[in-house]
């Protein structure tokens, strides 16, 4: 039987970020489960993401501008319990009220809350709310754009526990092609997406788990649990060591080919993207072309 993970606002006796059984499927996609309440019904398929995934939660949060009493309109920071830091705007409606008076009658902001007032334990209920209804992260945006190499070093000392792939299934056969999407799931973490540079070489962070991507009269992209069907499969359960960034001549700057785990004990698969393929292997070195020798740089 699948598991499956609710990403939605709870509206069904579901829980956002619990994991649930899917007992049975309809052909229109939706999943037959039991509830939080005990009953057994259909839910739609939209309300969840394939897979046990580990959704951030809220753990504390404070104001950006904290040395002084707040106003009717601040900024807030929100630490999340895999490590990420995000931020919003709460401001109350009648401080809206006389914003829009003093632009020309109109005004719009991203990831503004409104709040009835800026007293702590509201914002508190404001934001708990939020987050477990699902629509915290979407209303935030992280506090600085995490860097390539900022994610790995924070993966060091944690242990990989599954890998999921965006894989291609046509009328429920898996596609033998190489995957769009690699993540990779250690202890405590959100999971990690790498994806290919949009040029055809080089490696990039990918986002966020999807939903299915359904094509028309073709099939569809869907997310699967592959830790057992790659060359990262010996590397389940085992601590992170340390990370080798993959460079190469022919890239710009800053850019980066793949990445080297080491596991230890001779288990250092790489992860790359080269040619418009996004690949896993156990090679110890990686050699593609001639004209195009890669570089190993040890991340400290």
């Amino acid at each position: 039987m699948q598991e499956i993970t609710c990403v939605f606002p709870s509206v069904f006796a579901l829980t956002h970020g619990q994991a649930y059984t899917v007992l049975e499927r309809r052909l229109d996609g939706s999943v037959r489960l039991r509830g939080d309440n005990g009953r057994i019904r259909w839910f739609p398929a939209s309300l969840f993401t394939p897979g046990v995934v580990k959704v951030p939660a809220m753990l504390r949060w404070r104001f950006e501008n904290d040395d002084e009493a707040p106003s009717a309109c601040e900024d807030v920071q929100i630490e999340f319990d895999d490590g990420t830091w995000r931020w919003c705007t709460l401001a109350t409606a009648d401080h809206l009220g006389r914003l829009v008076l003093t632009q020309g009658g109109a005004f719009w902001s991203p990831q503004l809350v409104v709040v009835s007032s800026l007293a702590p334990e509201t914002v508190e209920a404001a934001l708990r709310k939020l987050d477990s209804e699902g629509d915290l992260l979407e209303a935030t945006v992280p506090v600085a754009p995490a860097d390539f190499e900022t994610v790995f070093r924070a993966l060091v000392g944690r242990p990989l526990q599954a890998v999921l792939a965006e894989v291609y299934v046509d009328e429920g056969v898996l596609d033998e092609d190489p995957p769009g999407t690699i993540w990779l799931e250690f202890e405590g973490c959100n999971p990690v997406g790498l994806h290919g540079h949009g040029d055809g070489e080089g490696l990039e962070l990918a986002g966020s788990l999807p939903g299915p991507i359904e094509i028309e009269d073709v099939g569809e992209w869907v997310v699967r649990d592959v830790s057992r069907h790659t060359d990262l499969a010996p590397a389940i359960g085992l601590v992170l060591q340390r990370v080798m960034i993959l460079e190469g001549c022919g890239l710009a700057p800053g850019e980066i080919l793949g990445v080297r785990l080491d596991f230890g004990d001779g288990i250092a698969p790489v992860i790359y993207h080269w040619d418009d393929e996004l690949e896993v292997s156990d090679e110890p070195e990686l050699e593609l072309s001639d004209d195009f020798p890669v570089q190993e740089r040890l991340l400290g």
